[in-house]
C-alpha cells in the first residue's frame, strides 16, 4: 500500500470513528444531565430531550416541578425521595421510573448521578 493510500485509509478510518462516536448516545439510548440544587434546574443533553420525546425551547432548561408532570403518576413520590435521600446522604443517584410521552407512551427510564 502506498503512503497516500495507507493516508487515505487512516482518514476514512477517523472519519469513521468520529461518526461513531456521535451515533453512540442514540444508539445506545442514554443522555446526560445535571441538576442545579440551588436554582432547581436540571441541564438536559439533546439525546436526553430525544428519550423523553421532548424538544428543547430556546435554551429552557425543565425545573424539577415540569420534570415530575412527566413522570408515571406511580412513580413521583419515588423519584423525590430518592432525591431528597441522595441530597441527605450524599450519595450516588440511582433511579428507575417510567415517564409517559407526549403521545401516552409509557418508557422505563434508568438514571444515575
Amino acid at each position: 500500500m502506498s503512503k497516500n493510500e495507507e493516508l487515505i485509509s487512516k482518514i476514512k478510518d477517523l472519519h469513521y470513528n468520529k461518526n461513531a462516536n456521535k451515533r453512540s448516545p442514540q444508539v445506545a439510548k442514554f443522555g446526560a444531565w445535571n441538576i442545579d440544587l440551588i436554582k432547581d434546574v436540571a441541564y438536559w443533553s439533546d439525546a436526553v430531550y430525544s428519550l423523553f420525546d421532548l424538544t428543547p425551547q430556546n435554551n429552557k432548561t425543565p425545573t424539577m416541578e415540569e420534570f415530575l408532570k412527566i413522570l408515571h403518576p406511580d412513580d413521583v413520590e419515588k423519584v423525590t425521595k430518592v432525591k431528597i435521600d441522595c441530597i441527605t446522604n450524599i450519595a450516588p443517584y440511582h433511579c428507575q421510573y417510567r415517564i409517559i410521552t407526549k403521545d401516552g407512551k409509557i418508557r422505563h427510564i434508568s438514571s444515575r448521578g
